[in-house]
């Protein structure tokens, strides 16, 4: 409970400087993640990201950068597909990841994080 006001402001500061919300309806080529008590969950749009592409990025936060589990829904009716993950040898972090994917085509993973009642912002560059 501690961490979870801090956490919830901080992603929202995050996605208020990105130009609002993220919608994957709206632009296919950005998605967002959440970390909670050890399992990663989002929604992606496949016309912007393929499901090995997902994987890829919902795993970046992992102890040991594997998944131990994925599991996709069927795409919604506004197309977007569900995602469910675990990591194999845990998850260390909460918070959010947010995927976005760049005019020169790198996708920037830019995630607010939380361990240990510490809150920090960490970026990467694919």
């Amino acid at each position: 409970m501690k961490s979870a006001i801090p956490i919830a402001l901080a992603a929202l500061v995050a996605l208020t400087a990105c130009g609002g919300g993220i919608d994957p309806v709206e632009n296919p080529n950005q998605f967002v993640y959440r970390m909670d008590d050890g399992v990663i969950r989002g929604s992606y749009n496949p016309v912007g990201f393929s499901a090995k592409q997902v994987k890829f990025f919902a795993k970046q936060y992992c102890s040991q950068t594997r998944l131990g589990s994925y599991s996709e829904s069927a795409a919604a009716e506004n197309g977007l597909v569900a995602f469910q993950a675990s990591c194999s040898g845990g998850l260390p972090y909460g918070g959010h990841a947010v995927v976005a994917r760049n005019g020169d085509g790198s996708v920037l993973v830019e995630a607010t994080l939380s361990k240990d009642g510490n809150i920090f912002f960490d970026k990467k560059t694919f």
